[in-house]
């Protein structure tokens, strides 16, 4: 796609560290290169980006950057006395990579290593954008919104913390998750067709907490005939192994194919990161969302309680799992079906599922 000057449209995307960050910027990556875009990447190497090179695209940049370490362990000591060293390289580093390239646009996603392009391209005078996903924006969001041209948040909430040019476009998900048939989705999955599947989903990782929870409890959702399908990463897999042969329990370290998964759950057991809650919603999932307590600024829970209060989801906290909770909660919601599609049909509703073409929209209008 050529600019308003007739020249090939040149975009840079930079964000990582996690997937929450990663997986939007490939999102819009993808839709822009259909268009015939020049799209390139610029991330970490400390990042899951580095473990993605394949989906970057072509001459992808990663920094030696890494985040200010919160602990006092003395690893991150170590990483905070050389972030100035870190950043500064980076720093100049990035902005030699986006001179040569020439950038009509820069788009940042979040995450540590999208701040510093981004202050480079505003510098060097060259449109930028950001991507926000969560409803509590990340510290370059909020450092760096009143000075780029366009803000792209998912949450109404986003707009208190915020000044600018802010456009809720909702978040972009991954082009080839569909809706599908329970019927379908199970026999993919290789599930029983007639009994209640909970979808348990900690995260594209795995979580500790989840996996720890459910291995002490499944049996009480199998005695009350529900079966699990169970994603719990790859970290945990001598943790389960007394779990793997058990009945109704489907154990994946990872499910390539999330459409199958979310097609075949009746309630989805999930973390609150805004990516996963892009997905549910656009799946039409009702869903109990336990967010991660460690988050930056606590943003999982304020996602959750935004999908809450629409009457999307429900909250339970990591520290109420001991209690029972959880537990109560799913069996009630089972004995009151209606509530599950109470809270479908209000899933349905917040689903913002062109998310990436409205993004798309807004990168246009600035070239």
């Amino acid at each position: 796609m050529p600019d308003s000057t007739g020249n090939q449209l040149r975009v840079i995307i930079a964000g990582g560290g996690t997937g929450g960050h990663l997986y939007p910027a490939i999102s819009i990556a993808d839709l822009l290169r259909r268009d015939g875009v020049i799209v390139r990447y610029i991330g970490s190497k400390f990042g899951i980006e580095a473990k993605n090179i394949t989906a970057l695209g072509e001459s992808p940049l990663l920094l030696p950057i890494t985040g200010i370490q919160r602990d006092l362990s003395f690893k991150s000591l170590v990483k905070n006395f050389l972030f100035p060293f870190r950043f500064i390289f980076s720093y100049f580093k990035s902005r030699s990579f986006i001179k040569n390239f020439n950038p009509q646009i820069v788009i940042g996603t979040g995450g540590y290593s999208s701040g510093i392009p981004l202050l480079n391209a505003l510098k060097l005078k060259i449109n930028t954008l950001i991507q926000e996903q969560n409803s509590y924006p990340g510290i370059t969001t909020r450092n760096l919104a009143g000075k780029v041209n366009t803000v792209c948040i998912a949450f109404d909430e986003s707009s208190s913390y915020l000044s600018g040019n802010l456009i809720k476009t909702g978040n972009p998900v991954r082009d080839n998750l569909i809706i599908m048939s329970k019927e379908e989705s199970r026999k993919q999955l290789g599930l029983e067709d007639d009994r209640s599947t909970i979808f348990i989903l900690g995260g594209s990782q795995g979580s500790r907490p989840f996996n720890t929870h459910f291995k002490e409890y499944y049996k009480q959702y199998i005695s009350k005939g529900f079966q699990l399908l169970w994603q719990y990463g790859y970290w945990d897999e001598n943790m389960l192994e007394s779990v793997k042969n058990e009945d109704h329990v489907h154990l994946f370290p990872f499910i390539e194919n999330m459409s199958t998964a979310y097609g075949a759950a009746d309630l989805v057991i999930s973390r609150a990161g805004a990516i996963t809650l892009a997905e549910i919603t656009k799946c039409h999932k009702a869903a109990i969302l336990i967010p991660f307590p460690h988050a930056a600024g606590n943003h999982q829970e304020v996602n959750a309680r935004s999908l809450e209060s629409k009457g999307a989801s429900i909250l339970v906290h990591q520290s109420e799992l001991k209690t029972g909770k959880l537990e109560n909660t799913v069996f009630d919601l089972f004995e009151n079906i209606e509530k599950i599609t109470q809270l479908e049909i209000a899933s349905a509703d917040i689903a913002i599922p062109e998310a990436t073409k409205n993004i798309i929209k807004e990168i246009y209008k600035l070239v």
